[in-house]
């Protein structure tokens, strides 16, 4: 361990190594995504659905309405919005994580490092990205100085000179996890023209490229070959009066 990485905690006895993970960035995979398609993006404030017969005509937004054939509930956090709208439980909470993002002095880290529970995640901008937390804070998302402390903490256990290095950036995020830990993909129940994409908690990006083509395949053929059944919202089916 300390040939590939010296700066790493003395007291750290050994460590597995593997190799070939990439990393994405998040924002430019969403619009890389988007301008793949050929899809139209427009920013507003969704609040509720118009529908007729078990199917959804239009989303209002705040500023107008948009009039679909097919919608795709990729909520997140916020998917229990969705269930006053198509009387379905939809059991997505936000799980708060914060992050430190750390300058270090001595030179790039050349490895993604996780152990002792802490985790670093170099970055191509030079920063290191330090955490993570888990707490159920509801939509807190506020930054709180005794979690940047305890990720600290932790960094001291694994990567000393990362515990005292320069904060560039503290951020906190939420993530969309369902009570087993496993994503909500499919039609929803009692909809004809509605599909849930949402739930993926920490995994969202990464799973991305299989969400979108099961939610896709639905979409236009009524099936996918993706093994999604145990992700079916029918896990949860009970309808909201």
């Amino acid at each position: 361990v300390l040939k590939l990485e010296p700066r790493i905690a003395p007291g750290i006895l050994g460590g597995l190594y593997d190799y070939g993970n990439t990393a994405a960035d998040s924002h430019k995979l969403t619009n890389a995504y988007s301008t793949a398609s050929g899809a139209t993006i427009r920013e507003g404030n969704v609040t509720g659905l118009e529908s007729t017969g078990g199917k959804v005509d239009r989303v209002m937004l705040a500023d107008g309405e948009i009039s679909c054939g097919q919608v795709v509930m990729a909520m997140g956090p916020w998917s229990r919005k969705a269930e006053a709208w198509l009387g379905v439980y939809i059991p997505v909470d936000p799980l708060k994580g914060e992050i430190l993002r750390l300058e270090l002095d001595s030179g790039p880290i050349n490895y993604d490092i996780s152990g002792g529970g802490a985790s670093i995640y170099p970055k191509l901008d030079g920063l290191n990205w330090c955490g993570t937390t888990e707490d159920w804070k509801g939509f807190d998302r506020s930054l709180s100085e005794e979690i940047a402390k305890e990720i600290r903490r932790r960094l001291d256990r694994v990567f000393p000179e990362l515990a005292n290095a320069k904060l560039a950036k503290h951020t906190a995020c939420l993530r969309p996890v369902t009570p087993d830990w496993l994503p909500v993909l499919g039609q929803a129940p009692g909809w004809e023209n509605v599909y849930f994409a949402t739930g993926a908690g920490k995994k969202g990006i990464l799973l991305s490229p299989g969400i979108g083509k099961s939610v896709a395949d639905l979409m236009t053929t009524g099936e996918t070959t993706l093994s999604i059944k145990g992700y079916s919202p029918e896990r949860f089916a009970t309808q909201i009066d």
